[in-house]
């Protein structure tokens, strides 16, 4: 690996160390609390959006309601439809909202629909608005019935409050086909955007067709070249100081304004769903996101809400929980409910009141979860020397790396594609069937503002997911290949893409695959433009370390510069030992513990290394890379180093 330093120089005092370290984090612009009417920006409507709720559902509304927004149905009575995403950060965005709305405003009458990720796609379709009012007219909602058909009087509802979240700012099209639809059976949609992907411009739409007539709200104030879906109120961080905010700290913050418009106090309860969605949208936690943050892992350390509770238990996490924990331990326990079965599944974990169900709930999601990891491990093997495995698997290099699987479950692709990112250090692009029959709505991955979606026929198709490092953008890539195709043969190369610059997602003709034109293509354009692959990853190493003793550096660091993550990662150090042993370990044999000795206190440590690619010689001396971690352990605490690499 190509390390890389912010200095050369070592460190022997902790002192020394602890400015050095600090000056470099860059932690300036740590907040306390915002108030959440406090946008920089006037185009967004916290306050109106709040307002307009509060107004719904309450029989005796607080404001008076402008006639734009009069309904029929009497206050109170007005169903309230939840679409979420199936994601950790539209999962637990949609977890907020419901458990504020029903156990703190105390209204029972919401209707919570997040999509399947292999039969619906991403975002808001007029198909998953059917779904809910299905819900409505059942009066039910699978494991909580609440639904209010009629009020008193024995008339149906003629007024329904449809809130997205972590979704919906770029579903121009789908949510005017439902407020149209609607419309002509006498039902008003009221639509509340909560969404925190890139919003549409003008420029955007070059694809298909022409932005003449997508319609924009009148009473928001927009700029000339904005695209925005018809709705009464959208929460959106675009113009705010702090706008990095995934749509959990955006929901978080919505129901801090509902605390401010109704005198409740009941937002503070569920700010560890929003430090759930942060870390693992990869949100940067700096500004707000690390008040939120810091929040969020205090209560999941001294009372977790219902459900992370049951994960934290199931997990079997010793100490105190932190971003890692969340990131790489329970993140994927809700994430794998929308991967492999229904985002439900992880949902009603979090909305579930009795005790012993959770605890049951949280157990089939930690087993599901290892399936997904051997399923994932299962998918990257490549045994003998040959290119195919149980999946089908096959590998074109291509400086790109293409890799296609025909059975290999859709939910899984992105992980395979990450996995092997980090192993190769260049773009990949993984492919599979899976269980996917038809084109839906494309796959939403990160910034959807840009995602082109060009046919919607019938047609069996591979599933795309890319990941690339930084160096490269894949978005960009995709972007190209598919105009290169379209100008040798008048049509585009892929059905449909979206995505940014280290993550995105694509659905292709089979046939294109089958018969080699994308492969064709990726050789075409890779040689075209001679891109410059890394062979090496690079560290940042923030500096070298000589004779300090390892919990003096983890607990004078942590206790202020931490939480660790994406804007303020874990700092890495070097310094020089001796192997004196190590020992292979894992249930795949994929880790290896590492016994080494300080070559300046003589003292023993003991280390670790997951996924290791060699292993040292016993008696040699290296340079090792690594973090400091503290491990707690029948009450016995030690400190461990998380190596990175060697040489």
């Amino acid at each position: 690996m190509d390390r890389i330093y912010k200095t050369e120089q070592t460190f022997t005092n902790i002192n020394d160390l602890y400015d050095w370290i600090s000056k470099n984090r860059n932690l300036s612009d740590e907040v306390e609390y915002i108030d959440p009417f406090a946008f920089d920006s006037e185009l967004w409507n916290m306050r109106k959006a709040t307002e307009i709720l509060v107004d719904a559902i309450s029989t005796t509304p607080r404001n008076n309601v402008t006639k734009k927004n009069s309904m029929q149905t009497p206050q109170g009575y007005v169903p309230i439809f939840i679409h979420g995403d199936y994601d950790v950060d539209g999962i637990t965005s949609s977890t907020i909202l419901y458990n504020y709305i029903v156990n703190v405003l105390k209204y029972k009458n919401v209707y919570v629909y997040l999509p399947d990720r292999h039969k619906d796609g991403y975002g808001v379709s007029k198909n998953n608005f059917d779904k809910l009012y299905s819900m409505l007219s059942s009066n039910s909602i699978g494991t909580y019935p609440h639904g209010i058909g009629t009020y008193p009087s024995g008339k149906g509802v003629k007024d329904i409050m449809f809130i997205t979240v972590d979704c919906g700012i770029t579903n121009i099209e789908q949510i005017e086909e439902i407020t149209h639809s609607y419309e002509k059976i006498g039902v008003t949609v009221h639509t509340i955007i909560i969404d925190h992907h890139k919003i549409l411009h003008k420029e955007d739409m070059s694809v298909e067709g022409s932005t003449s007539d997508l319609q924009v709200t009148s009473d928001l104030q927009v700029t000339s070249d904005l695209i925005l879906p018809v709705s009464e109120a959208i929460i959106h961080s675009e113009g705010y100081k702090y706008n990095n905010l995934s749509a959990a700290a955006l929901a978080f913050k919505f129901i801090q304004g509902l605390d401010k418009v109704t005198g409740n106090k009941g937002a503070e309860d569920f700010v560890d769903f929003a430090t759930l969605g942060l870390i693992c949208d990869i949100m940067e936690l700096k500004g707000e996101n690390r008040y939120i943050l810091k929040k969020g892992l205090e209560k999941m350390n001294k009372n977790p809400s219902n459900g992370i509770k049951e994960l934290i238990s199931v997990s079997q996490i010793k100490g105190d929980i932190d971003t890692y924990h969340c990131g790489y331990i329970i993140g994927p326990k809700i994430n794998v409910a929308g991967r492999l079965k229904n985002p439900h599944d992880a949902f009603n974990l979090f909305i579930e009141e009795d005790e012993s169900k959770r605890l049951e709930m949280g157990n089939s999601l930690n087993e599901l979860n290892r399936d997904r990891q051997n399923i994932t491990r299962e998918a990257l093997v490549v045994s003998n020397g040959k290119k195919k495995n149980k999946f089908n698997r096959e590998d074109f290099d291509l400086g790109v790396m293409l890799v296609v699987y025909d059975t290999l479950s859709t939910g899984i692709i992105g992980l395979v594609a990450g996995k092997l990112k980090e192993e190769l250090n260049r773009p990949v692009i993984v492919l599979s069937i899976g269980d996917q029959e038809s084109i839906g709505n494309p796959i939403g991955i990160g910034d959807t503002s840009k995602e082109k979606s060009i046919d919607n026929t019938n047609v069996v198709a591979y599933t795309g997911s890319l990941r690339s490092p930084d160096y490269f953008n894949i978005y960009l890539f995709l972007k190209e290949l598919n105009d290169m195709y379209l100008n040798k043969h008048a049509k585009p190369l892929f059905l449909s893409y979206g995505g940014h610059s280290q993550a995105a997602g694509l659905k292709i003709d089979r046939e294109l695959v089958k018969n080699g034109e994308l492969q064709k293509t990726i050789l075409e354009l890779v040689n075209s433009k001679k891109y410059d692959f890394k062979n090496n990853k690079e560290i940042n190493i923030d500096c070298r370390i000589s004779g300090i003793e390892y919990e003096n550096i983890y607990t004078k660091l942590n206790d202020t510069l931490s939480p660790w993550g994406n804007g303020n990662m874990q700092p890495i150090f070097e310094e020089e030992f001796e192997t004196v042993n190590y020992r292979i370990i894992g249930s795949t044999g994929t880790h290896v513990q590492i016994t080494l000795k300080s070559i300046y206190t003589m003292k023993i440590i003991n280390s670790i290394q997951f996924n290791y690619s060699k292993l040292p010689k016993i008696g040699e001396r290296y340079h090792y890379i690594f973090n400091i971690n503290k491990e707690v352990w029948n009450g016995n605490t030690s400190y461990k180093l998380f190596v990175l690499d060697f040489y």
